[in-house]
């Protein structure tokens, strides 16, 4: 696993025309966006966070997007249960 993962890497610094360290510093910026992102959809789908401040953190597009899915799982739920 990690001499694919350095064999993707040294691809894209290649292709990127950028250092190993630099791609893993960006890589590590994306993931902790998205991991942030997880975090306050969450918090706000479970009501620990308003609307407007989920918005204000994510923007309204992600938030949005964590409503339609909730209301098409909880109509998964709905479905499954009575039909």
């Amino acid at each position: 696993m990690k001499y694919e993962l350095l064999d993707e890497l040294e691809e894209l610094a290649k292709a990127k025309h950028e250092d190993i360290s630099d791609l893993i510093a960006e890589a590590l910026r994306i993931g902790v966006s998205k991991l942030w992102q997880e975090r306050v959809l969450s918090m706000y789908l479970r009501g620990e966070l308003n609307r407007k401040e989920a918005v204000k953190r994510v923007g309204l597009n992600m938030v949005k997007l964590a409503e339609k899915q909730k209301k098409a799982a909880l109509e998964d739920v709905k479905w499954g249960l009575y039909g």
